[in-house]
Parts: structure tokens; C-alpha cells; sequence
């Protein structure tokens, strides 16, 4: 199994079932890392940190692109996010 370093828990899960299915995943830094902010955990709090702001490049079959919108709507973080199918 390959491991999906530094990407937020609720990704990591979403990630590894992507790759399994032979897609790819490539993460674009698009910013400096800053301390983390809402809607992450407070940098002191647990689950906080740093904040790498990044674009993930995914490609997929057409039916696997559920597997990362699915994630992403569980995800309490997802007002934050932006999914844009190509």
C-alpha cells in the first residue's frame, strides 16, 4: 500500500483508494505554509499546525471522481475547499 503523506485525514482515506485504482494524485504548493486557521484546528489545539495551502491534481476514472466529492462533503474543512472537474 503507498502511504499519502501530509494530506488532511479526511483526504488520506479517499487518496489511497484513488491510487489503488491506479489514478494519480499530485499536490501543487500554491502558498507559503502559514499556522493553521479556521475552519482547521488552532494551531496549539490538536489537529492544528501548519496549513500548506496546495492544489491536488487528480486524475481518475469518471466513476472514481465520487470517491474525492464524497470525501470532500464529509469533510467539516470542505467550505474551504473547491473541486473543479476538468
Amino acid at each position: 500500500m503507498k502511504s499519502v503523506p501530509n494530506s488532511k485525514k479526511g483526504l488520506a482515506g479517499a487518496f489511497r483508494k484513488i491510487i489503488e485504482l491506479e489514478g494519480k494524485i499530485t499536490a501543487l504548493a500554491t502558498g507559503e505554509p502559514c499556522p493553521s486557521f479556521a475552519p482547521w484546528p488552532a494551531p496549539e489545539a490538536t489537529g492544528g499546525g501548519v496549513v500548506i495551502p496546495c492544489d491536488y491534481i487528480i486524475t481518475c476514472a469518471e466513476n472514481d471522481f465520487n470517491i474525492i466529492s464524497d470525501a470532500i462533503d464529509s469533510m467539516l474543512e470542505k467550505e474551504a475547499m473547491e473541486i473543479q472537474k476538468m
